[in-house]
């Protein structure tokens, strides 16, 4: 089966005056798919990396999935590339196990720039780690919090 992308691409030949706005949609369409995949991708390598950090076979997925769709909700009225993950060194927002008594950060689960992916990852962190104490935080202002069960 051909590449969609290239499909696209290729019906892009010809007079771009005569028929320019569809000549237009049809590479904002290659592009759009483009990102979308580069977003994918980023999805399976996070899923790959936790599974290999919880060889224990903790189920990740909906804690992925709510983050996945937070992104791509995100990235849809986004313009421009998304950056790399490693260009960003610091994150306003941070989702974290904390010990009971609350003195010592036990795990780091996620850490984003975005209130939304944020909350998400956090309602998903509370869902996996039902007996753990789970913070969410925008720098060092705890923004709400899970006390230990």
């Amino acid at each position: 089966m051909t590449d969609i992308i290239t499909k696209l691409r290729d019906a892009c030949v010809g007079r771009p005056a005569e028929i320019a706005w569809p000549h237009r949609l049809l590479h904002d369409a290659a592009d759009e798919i483009e990102r979308l995949r580069k977003i994918l991708d980023s999805s399976r390598k996070t899923m790959a990396l936790s599974q290999r950090l919880h060889p224990d076979g903790t189920d990740w997925s909906h804690m992925i999935a709510a983050i996945d769709a937070k992104l791509a909700n995100a990235a849809q009225t986004r313009k421009g590339p998304m950056p790399s993950p490693t260009e960003k060194i610091y994150f306003n927002f941070s989702v974290e196990v904390w010990t009971a008594d609350e003195e010592q950060i036990v795990e780091v689960l996620a850490r984003c720039d975005n209130t939304d992916i944020a909350q998400a990852a956090f309602k998903a962190a509370c869902e996996i780690r039902p007996r753990d104490c789970v913070l969410l935080r925008n720098g060092i202002r705890v923004v709400d919090r899970r006390p230990a069960q």
